[in-house]
């Protein structure tokens, strides 16, 4: 018997002052999820006054997980603005 993973991929674009390595082990330690980094890849700014722009990928199974991401990610002050896609 195979059990088929059900979660849904959503891209989620984030500005803010945050590294994107932190911001993706703070997001992955607070949903318990897998979270990959789609841009950037490498370390592009090292100013921290810059805000800078980054894509991640988080798989989320249901409305409940998409409301807990959209609740971590409000609360880190370093965030200036987001979206979150539907990736199909």
């Amino acid at each position: 018997m195979e059990i088929e993973n059900t979660g849904v991929k959503y891209k989620v674009t984030v500005i803010s002052k945050v590294e994107s390595l932190k911001l993706q082990q703070k997001i992955e330690k607070k949903l318990k999820k897998k979270v990959e980094i789609i841009s950037p890849k490498s370390k592009e700014n090292k100013e921290k006054e810059i805000p800078k722009k980054t894509t991640l990928e988080i798989n989320l199974g249901c409305d409940k997980c998409v409301e807990k991401m959209q609740n971590i990610v409000t609360k880190i002050k370093e965030i200036f603005y987001y979206t979150l896609f539907l990736i199909i």
